[in-house]
């Protein structure tokens, strides 16, 4: 992914997200880094920067995935439906059901023709049409 070496405020940043126990937002990252806003701003206008530190943001809140899963379980298993039907959700062993209404409304005043002229040439040239397959086949 990376084509470049890293300048010294990008290593920083991502140092300081990736280590980050918590989101963390541009006003920290600028305090905790030294820089400006702006000047992280504008890093961060950089593709190939920003795919990184979007890859580092992703495994901070991964590694942090055990932890989370455990916290939902046990409110879980205190009988909060929510976090239980979240964890289900999760492992694919719950899906809310949908109610579809198939009634739809057909009209028998429906005629896809304008004329019965039109109406006639169209069936007879469908008819033409398999008359001409029929006797090819024999």
């Amino acid at each position: 992914m990376r084509n470049r070496e890293l300048d010294p405020l990008e290593e920083m940043i991502l140092k300081v997200v990736g280590s980050s126990d918590e989101a963390i937002g541009i006003d920290e990252l600028a305090m905790k880094t030294g820089e400006s806003k702006d000047k992280i701003l504008q890093k961060l206008q950089d593709e190939e920067f920003n795919e990184m530190f979007v890859e580092a943001v992703s495994n901070s809140f991964i590694k942090d995935l055990p932890q989370i899963a455990k916290a939902f379980s046990e409110k879980a298993k205190a009988g909060q439906f929510q976090h239980g039907k979240l964890i289900f959700e999760m492992v694919g062993m719950y899906k809310e059901k949908k109610e579809v209404d198939t009634n739809i409304g057909l009209s028998d005043n429906i005629n896809p023709f304008e004329s019965d002229k039109e109406k006639e040439d169209f069936l007879k040239a469908t008819l033409d049409k398999y008359k001409k397959e029929g006797s090819d086949d024999g």
